[in-house]
């Protein structure tokens, strides 16, 4: 049974306290507050970042001399998302020289918001593993744009972004579990995750007999949950 995950984030100015958060999407997950940086800075492994702290996979302490040829050997992909206001949103795909022969796609992707000052935030790292890392498109719920990373597995996991002046914070999306809940029948088992869709701005909670459908508006950094209802199969 897939299990799709929905994982809704929102980027928005919150004054002079807003924060840009990354959202590492690997084996051990989390977020961080990384600082902005020039383009050159991602253009290369991840392992070789001029900042050692910044390790969005797994490096070896004491690399070896073929590890730091491997290392020489990876490329990048830089692609253009598009434009929300005057921030371009770009994937930054990472191929590794050791993957395996003939597998399609990055085994790395880094979601790249640039500035007007021309300074990169990475928002967003997804690591494949034993799936397929698909472009980032831009879709929208009403006006407004929405970021979605794709990264498809036997667990779906989908991850939204919203950009606003500058700063980051993830949406919690309690308020919608909790209300989808509700409304499900005594007995009737649902998954442990939701989805968002944005487009119809309506939350669902399923299973094998039916799905819980919540309404929601987007308030800042809330999810305001509306009219709840059961669906059955």
């Amino acid at each position: 049974m897939a299990v799709r995950v929905a994982l809704c984030v929102i980027l928005l100015a919150a004054g002079a306290s807003a924060q840009w958060k990354r959202y590492l999407q690997l084996a051990g997950g989390g977020t961080d507050t990384p600082p902005s940086h020039d383009l050159a800075y991602f253009h290369v492994d991840p392992c070789s970042r001029s900042d050692k702290q910044d390790r969005i996979v797994q490096c070896p302490t004491y690399p070896s001399e073929d590890e730091l040829k491997l290392r020489l050997q990876t490329r990048t992909n830089l692609r253009a998302v598009g434009m929300i206001g005057a921030f371009m949103v770009y994937d930054l795909e990472y191929f590794f020289a050791n993957a395996p022969a003939g597998r399609e796609g990055p085994d790395v992707n880094s979601v790249l918001v640039e500035t007007p000052e021309h300074r990169f935030h990475e928002i967003q790292v997804t690591q494949r593993i034993g799936g397929t890392i698909h472009p980032t498109e831009i879709v929208y719920a009403g006006s407004q744009p929405i970021i979605a990373p794709k990264y498809h597995q036997r667990d779906d996991i989908e991850v939204y972004f919203v950009i606003a002046d500058a700063g980051s914070a993830m949406l919690d999306l309690a308020p919608l579990t909790e209300a989808a809940r509700k409304v499900v029948p005594d007995g009737v088992d649902i998954w442990p995750y939701g989805r968002c869709d944005f487009k119809s701005l309506t939350f669902n909670l399923g299973g094998w007999e039916g799905r819980a459908e919540v309404s929601f508006t987007v308030e800042k950094a809330r999810m305001i949950p509306g009219e709840a209802r059961w669906v059955p199969q």
